[in-house]
């Protein structure tokens, strides 16, 4: 079992990874992994002892693409996510672009896209202390993958309500 979950920043993606995990391991009993392309600079976040910091984090991903090409952390992610395949469910919540979604629609992923009202997500933003970057790359191309999506669904509820869609959608 493989899923990507796509949308832009604060619509509700880590969530929405955080509680299929939860589904999948009450209801099939299996482990899950969530796991990331961005890892990589996820990491460096926590060397660094910051918080998720966005703009450091899609200035990082542009200078690696530009010096070691524009498939290196669709590389990453193949090259550190290989041994899990058969061992449990995957979960990646930070599929943003264009070229990792296609990589993941050739490989069997399950696509799902979140959307969220962007007031809401500015929201959501604030209470984390994250920084409202719309205009990046990263946030601009998931909404035109919208369409080619198994599954899609608007998250402008509660958790709980996030969770009834996961719920029924699984």
């Amino acid at each position: 079992m493989k899923i990507t979950i796509i949308g832009q920043q604060c619509a509700g993606k880590t969530e929405a990874a955080n509680i299929l995990c939860k589904i999948i391991e009450k209801k099939e009993k299996l482990q899950t992994k969530i796991l990331k392309f961005a890892q990589p600079l996820y990491e460096i976040n926590t060397i660094l002892q910051v918080m998720k910091h966005r703009a450091f984090m899609q200035e990082q991903s542009e200078l690696v693409k530009k010096h070691f090409g524009q498939d290196t952390f669709i590389n990453l992610f193949k090259k550190n996510n290989n041994d899990d395949a058969t061992e449990c469910a995957l979960i990646n919540d930070d599929c943003r672009y264009t070229l990792e979604f296609l990589w993941m629609i050739k490989h069997g992923w399950t696509t799902v896209h979140i959307d969220a009202d962007k007031f809401l997500r500015k929201e959501r933003a604030k209470k984390l202390g994250l920084d409202f970057l719309e205009n990046h790359a990263s946030e601009t191309e998931s909404p035109s993958l919208a369409k080619l999506c198994q599954w899609r669904f608007t998250n402008n509820g509660s958790l709980p309500a996030l969770f009834d869609k996961l719920s029924t959608i699984f």
